[in-house]
């Protein structure tokens, strides 16, 4: 598929209006946190982040600082678990460290963070619950499909007896959530707890990181295995995780041209994100966009967004190591642990 199938003047215009309505619901909604759980929402929110510092120079640091935890269930050969297993796994981390406790899981993850950072050339991005002082609700920005993991989500939550949180939810205008997902996405809108801001396609989902912003998930199979036998939290919830955000995926590809489509993506949605805000909306880009969209085709006539290629990524920036990453369909990075290391971090 070519870059002018993908990236459309259409879609990226459709993703700034997003993200500007993002921005008006943060500068309006009373809260304390941040959480980015999805590989599919990161573009949204590093773009607010931009333009809001741009647009009205905001002191409220809780607009452009976020907590980065991977909700993803796609663990590889974890086979035996379920998917509400690992969402009930960070939910119940996102609540130990809104509570600012330390206990199994928080004490867990945050070893495994740290041990990350300093092995390989990942950055996992930011572990840590920002409180700004303008309440203690946590605002969940997240991407959905079927609908099926923001329903798992709200379970966990339930199950924790835990409802400050606003969930932001973005999908594209023609997909519908499935019925036994929609039942539970509608009951939380109706109690002010969930808000829907569609575009008209969501091309970052569960793709390359050249198409969201950069980033993607690393996940360790066998540390999950061993962690949900001997972290006594994880036993009591039947819960199991363990994995990281990647948000300097593609800081290898520095000075490539298969960085223009990363960059491209990024003005373009600022772009448009900031003309909402203006009066009267000229759209003014889109002539240029679509020239540049063509030009970056001629540039990169074969389209780097197959699996191989995000393992070529990961195989930069993790070296020298006793086992070699591995990508799913998804284009999770996945990478069995040593045992010496496993044993440090359990």
């Amino acid at each position: 598929m070519t870059i002018s199938r993908i990236l459309t003047v259409e879609r990226l215009k459709s993703y700034g209006m997003a993200v500007a309505q993002l921005i008006e619901i943060l500068r309006a909604e009373e809260h304390g946190h941040v959480v980015v759980p999805s590989r599919g929402a990161h573009p949204f929110y590093s773009c607010a982040e931009l333009v809001d510092l741009s647009i009205f120079g905001n002191k409220d640091r809780n607009l452009r600082r976020a907590t980065y935890l991977p909700f993803t269930s796609d663990f590889g050969n974890a086979s035996e678990l379920c998917s509400a297993s690992i969402r009930r796994y960070w939910v119940n981390l996102l609540v130990e460290l809104v509570n600012g406790k330390q206990s199994g899981l928080a004490a867990f993850h945050n070893r495994l963070v740290d041990f990350v950072h300093r092995r390989f050339q990942i950055t996992p991005g930011d572990t840590v619950v920002h409180h700004s002082g303008n309440g203690s609700r946590v605002v969940f920005i997240d991407t959905a499909v079927s609908g099926r993991a923001i329903a798992e989500i709200i379970g966990s939550f339930r199950e924790c007896a835990f409802s400050d949180y606003l969930i932001i939810l973005f999908k594209a205008e023609r997909s519908g959530f499935r019925t036994p997902y929609r039942e539970v996405i509608e009951t939380e809108a109706r109690q002010g707890r969930l808000r829907i801001i569609e575009v008209e396609e969501l091309f970052s989902e569960d793709q390359s990181p050249l198409l969201n912003g950069g980033c993607t998930s690393v996940v360790f199979p066998n540390l999950i295995e061993e962690a949900r036998m001997r972290n006594g939290r994880m036993k009591d919830l039947d819960a199991a995780g363990g994995g990281v955000y990647m948000l300097n995926a593609t800081s290898v590809l520095h000075g490539s041209s298969y960085n223009g489509i990363t960059g491209l993506m990024h003005h373009a949605i600022y772009r448009y994100a900031s003309e909402w805000f203006e009066s009267p909306q000229k759209w003014s880009y889109d002539e240029v966009l679509s020239d540049r969209i063509l030009q970056l085709e001629k540039d990169l006539p074969l389209v780097p967004l197959e699996r191989e290629h995000t393992l070529m990524l990961a195989d930069h920036l993790i070296k020298d190591y006793g086992h070699s990453p591995t990508v799913s369909p998804s284009h999770v990075i996945r990478l069995d642990l040593t045992a010496e290391d496993i044993r440090y971090l359990v």
